[in-house]
C-alpha cells in the first residue's frame, strides 16, 4: 500500500506492507521475533499500530533512546523506548475503486527497513490495516516457511501443479527468486565475484609458493639423486620417488587444511557477529 502519512505537523510519502502478525512471529522464528530497532514490534501493540523505518520514523519527529538491541540476544528487555511527539497519525491513500480513503494509526515502534531510499518511506501495519486502507480483501502474496527448506523444489513443483488442476493462476517462487529478494541476490553475486578474485589470488600466490619449495627441495638434494643413480635407480624412479613425496605432503597438509576450514566456519557461523552490509 502507498499514501500519505501525517501527524498534523509533518506529512510524508509512505510505502506500507500489511501482513499477518501472530503468522509473521512464525514465519521470522524465535531468534527474530522482535523486528524492531526501537519501541514495540507489532505483536506486542494493538491492532491501530505499525511501526516505521528509522528514517521515516526521525522524519515524523521520533526519537530512540538507549542502544539498539541485537536480534542475535535472545533477551530483549529492557525495551528501548520509541518517544514521539506525536504518536496518533493519519494514513491516506487511494482505494481500489480511486477513492480517497483515511484512517488513524498509532506509532508503536521503528525498524531498519534494509536500505536508505525504503527506510525513509517503510510503513509495517496489521493486514487488515493495510486491506482496510486500500478498502479490498485482496492479497499480494502468501509466504509460506517450510519445515524441510531442502524439499523447496519439490514442494514448488506440486504447489504449481495444484494449482493448475484448480483453475489458480499461481507464480511460485522461492524468496530469494522474489521481487523483493533483488537486494539479496546483488550483494550475493557481488560477494560471489569478491570471493573468486580472492579464490584465484590464493591459489596463485600458494601455487608459486609451493612450486619453488618443490624446486628448491630438487635442487638441494642434488647429491642425494646422484648417489641413488649410482647405485642403479633410473630416472623414472628418482622421478616417482618426489612425486609421491610431494603426493603424500599435499595429502596431509590438505586433510589438515580441511580440519581447520571445517573448525573456522563452525566458529564463525555460530559466533553472533553481524555487521552493516551498507
Amino acid at each position: 500500500v502507498m499514501g500519505l502519512i501525517s501527524n498534523g505537523k509533518i506529512n510524508a510519502v509512505f510505502t506500507g506492507v500489511g501482513y499477518d502478525v501472530a503468522e509473521g512471529v512464525k514465519i521470522r522464528g524465535a531468534r527474530w521475533e522482535n523486528n524492531t530497532k526501537a519501541g514495540k514490534p507489532l505483536h506486542l501493540a494493538a491492532s491501530d499500530s505499525i511501526v516505521l523505518g528509522e528514517a521515516l520514523s526521525q522524519a515524523m519527529d521520533c526519537t530512540a533512546e538507549g542502544e539498539a538491541l541485537s536480534p542475535w540476544k535472545k533477551d530483549h528487555t529492557p525495551e528501548r523506548p520509541l518517544k514521539c511527539a506525536k504518536a496518533r497519525v493519519q494514513l491516506s491513500g487511494t482505494t481500489d475503486a480511486g477513492q480517497l480513503n483515511a484512517l488513524h494509526a498509532n506509532i508503536v515502534g521503528a525498524a531498519n527497513a534494509g536500505f536508505k531510499e525504503l527506510d525513509q518511506r517503510f510503513v509495517a501495519m496489521p493486514l487488515e490495516m493495510a486491506q482496510m486502507l486500500v478498502d479490498t480483501r485482496r492479497l499480494t502474496s502468501y509466504s509460506v516457511r517450510l519445515q524441510k527448506p531442502e524439499a523447496v523444489g519439490a514442494f514448488i513443483q506440486e504447489l504449481k501443479s495444484a494449482a493448475t488442476q484448480a483453475g489458480l493462476a499461481f507464480d511460485v517462487a522461492t524468496w530469494q527468486e522474489h521481487r523483493s529478494g533483488e537486494l539479496y541476490r546483488r550483494s550475493m553475486e557481488l560477494l560471489g565475484l569478491f570471493r573468486t578474485f580472492v579464490t584465484l589470488v590464493v591459489i596463485i600466490v600458494a601455487g608459486m609458493s609451493v612450486f619453488n619449495t618443490m624446486v628448491k627441495s630438487v635442487s638441494e638434494r642434488i647429491r642425494e639423486i646422484g648417489t641413488l643413480r649410482s647405485l642403479g635407480f633410473l630416472r623414472w624412479h628418482v622421478v616417482a620417488i618426489f612425486t609421491l613425496e610431494a603426493f603424500f605432503l599435499a595429502l596431509v597438509s590438505s586433510a589438515l587444511g580441511l580440519i581447520l576450514t571445517l573448525v573456522l566456519t563452525f566458529v564463525c557461523n555460530h559466533s553472533g557477529v553481524m555487521y552493516k552490509a551498507g
